[in-house]
C-alpha cells in the first residue's frame, strides 16, 4: 500500500496558485485513474483505489502547507503505512518552471510543507517528486502564493507528476528517475 500526497493550500483562494502544484498533480492522477479526491477525514481530501496491485491512497491534506505533515502521520497511522511508501508531490522553486525531479529522499530545503512531514513522519527517508514553478528575482511569498497564468499552467508537467508516481509505484525510484529527471 503507498500514500501519494500532493501538497497545496485548501481553498478558493489557493486554488491555481504556484504553491498548490502538489495538489493539480494530484489531480491529473485521479483523473487519469478515474476516481475523485474528496472524501474528507484524517484532516484531507483523499480516495483510494488498486491499481496493479497495489492499493494506492491519494491525498491532499486540507491542513495548509505548513501543516501537511500532520494530515499525513495520520494517514500513515490509520492505514499502516511505512515511509518508504510515501510518494510526496510539491512545488519547489529551486527547479525551472517546467520541469520535475524525483528523489529517494532528502532534506526539506526551505520547503515548509517538506519540513513539517519530516518532523511529523520521522524520517526524510521517502521518494519525493518536486515540481518545477521557478525562482522569483524579490518576492518568495507572493511567487508561490501567486495564482499561476495560462501558460505556466500548460507547461508545469503535471502529467508527468502523476505518471511518475505510478511508476514509483510499479517500479522504484530509480526508475522513474531514469524516465524523467
Amino acid at each position: 500500500m503507498y500514500l501519494i500526497a500532493g501538497l497545496g493550500n485548501p481553498g478558493i483562494k489557493y486554488e491555481f496558485t504556484r504553491h498548490n502544484a502538489g495538489f493539480l498533480t494530484v489531480d491529473y492522477l485521479c483523473d487519469e485513474l478515474n476516481i475523485k479526491c474528496n472524501r474528507n477525514g484524517f484532516f484531507a481530501k483523499s480516495c483510494s483505489v488498486n491499481h496493479k496491485g497495489q492499493k494506492l491512497v491519494i491525498a491532499k491534506p486540507q491542513t495548509y502547507m505548513n501543516d501537511s505533515g500532520r494530515s499525513i502521520r495520520v494517514l500513515m497511522d490509520y492505514y499502516g503505512i511505512k515511509a518508504d511508501k510515501l510518494i510526496v508531490i510539491y512545488d519547489d522553486v529551486d527547479i525551472p518552471l517546467g520541469k520535475l525531479r524525483i528523489r529517494p529522499k532528502g532534506s526539506s530545503g526551505h520547503h515548509n510543507g517538506m519540513k513539517s512531514i519530516i518532523e511529523h513522519v520521522g524520517t526524510n527517508d521517502f521518494a519525493r517528486i518536486r515540481m518545477g514553478i521557478g525562482k522569483p528575482e524579490h518576492d518568495m511569498v507572493n511567487h508561490v502564493l501567486g495564482r499561476m497564468s495560462d501558460e505556466e499552467l500548460k507547461t508545469i508537467p503535471f502529467d508527468k507528476g502523476a505518471g511518475a508516481a505510478l511508476t514509483i509505484v510499479e517500479y522504484g525510484v530509480e526508475r522513474a528517475q531514469a524516465a524523467c529527471n
